[in-house]
């Protein structure tokens, strides 16, 4: 019995371990994405910027494979969006990361 639990306890150690790894390549993922989509390098998305970089259909393509719905790029703006009218990195990769949790809910 003491072998079966701390096998279990180590598999969910494990398991644990690659969820978090997953996240953070992810999250690295859409940080780089958020870089490319900064046309003007100020560290913000304005909504014309992401508007610009989700118009390509590779972007559009990538995104959905990341299990992310972008079929209304305003209301997903003003969804990651705190209010100022400006996306910063943080805001988009937390905001991207827990959509994509809700979706698998």
């Amino acid at each position: 019995l003491r072998d079966t639990l701390a096998a279990a306890s180590s598999d969910a150690e494990t398991a644990i371990q690659e969820k978090m790894k997953h996240r953070e390549q992810y999250a690295a993922k859409l940080l780089d994405f958020f870089r490319a989509a900064d046309t003007s390098e100020d560290g913000f998305l304005t909504l014309a910027e992401f508007e610009a970089i989700l118009s390509h259909d590779g972007v559009r393509t990538w995104l959905s494979i990341m299990e992310v719905d972008v079929h209304d790029t305003e209301q997903l703006f003003k969804i990651l969006d705190s209010g100022d009218g400006l996306v910063s990195p943080d805001e988009f990769v937390e905001g991207i990361l827990q959509l994509k949790g809700h979706a698998r809910s």
